[in-house]
């Protein structure tokens, strides 16, 4: 017996379905590629979200060129944040990008 569906109220025909990956990493904590291009690989095969799951309890990897200076206050911690100082673009544009195509 079913006491509460918690879809009854969904209207299917408005879903909208995203790919999605919610732990990646990059040159910033234990990954083997930079922030854009992560997103960038990402985005070409279909992603509409992508969770960067950075360790903020280390360095960036050795390889990784970033941050740039000067470091921010609270470096190592939040090590991806802006993107735009990866060479990608603004939160959310990859999503918008999507739609277009």
């Amino acid at each position: 017996m079913v006491v509460l569906n918690p879809y009854a109220g969904v209207d299917w025909q408005k879903v909208e379905h995203h790919r999605a990956a919610l732990h990646a990493h990059t040159l910033q904590s234990d990954g083997s590629h930079s922030v854009a291009d992560v997103v960038a690989a990402y985005r070409q095969a279909g992603f509409t979200i992508l969770s960067l799951a950075e360790h903020d309890w280390n360095r960036p990897n050795a390889a990784s060129p970033y941050p740039v200076e000067p470091r921010p206050e609270n470096f190592p911690a939040s090590p991806t944040w802006p993107w735009s100082d990866y060479g990608c673009r603004r939160m959310g544009s990859g999503l918008e990008e999507a739609r277009r195509n």
